[in-house]
């Protein structure tokens, strides 16, 4: 009796073992080394021609059992003073993913026009986000998809982030990587 009973239990267990989420809370640096940069060529036409990477600033992640909380640093807030860069982290409004597969409408931006579709769901041992916005931002421009998987290392210190953006003209993909601090 015991025999079936725990393998019985095993048989109810194991899905919930293997499809465990992984816990992203935590900090997290960027590791630019490994990351795989951005060459995007409409990025390159925005910033001079130059073959310049997606900026990427410091993470600070809060996560609730499917609710995962994305603060990020905010590299614009750096400044010149007395002809030298002074650079202050600050964390926005944090960007919040219920990981459930329900589609929600979410409003971004400082001036509240602008919506976005998101939907937010886990996949074997990733979290996708999937975004659908208006290119540019404003309300009635043609829509852009983005796709990112989350993902962490066998021993939970390394966070990948792939980014996959649909644009209007063209398919840019990357991969982000960050370290636990």
């Amino acid at each position: 009796m015991k025999k079936i009973l725990l393998t019985v239990l095993g048989f109810v267990m194991a899905p919930m073992v293997a499809f465990a989420q992984p816990d992203f809370s935590g900090s997290w640096e960027p590791d630019t080394d490994r990351s795989e940069p951005a060459l995007s060529e409409l990025y390159r036409y925005g910033h001079g021609g130059s073959p310049q990477p997606v900026p990427q600033t410091d993470l600070r992640v809060e996560q609730d059992g499917n609710t995962v909380s994305v603060f990020e640093g905010a590299i614009a807030s750096a400044f010149y003073y007395n002809n030298r860069t002074r650079v202050t982290t600050r964390y926005a409004v944090p960007a919040v993913y219920i990981a459930d597969g329900q589609e929600r409408t979410v409003t971004v931006g400082n001036t509240g026009l602008t919506e976005q579709d998101m939907t937010a769901s886990w996949e074997d041992n990733k979290l996708v986000i999937e975004i659908e916005k208006p290119w540019g931002g404003m309300p009635g421009n043609v829509m852009v998809n983005t796709r990112e998987e989350w993902m962490l290392s066998p021993d939970g210190d390394t966070l990948y982030i792939t980014i996959q953006h649909n644009w209007p003209a063209e398919n840019v993909a990357y991969t982000l990587v960050y370290n636990r601090q």
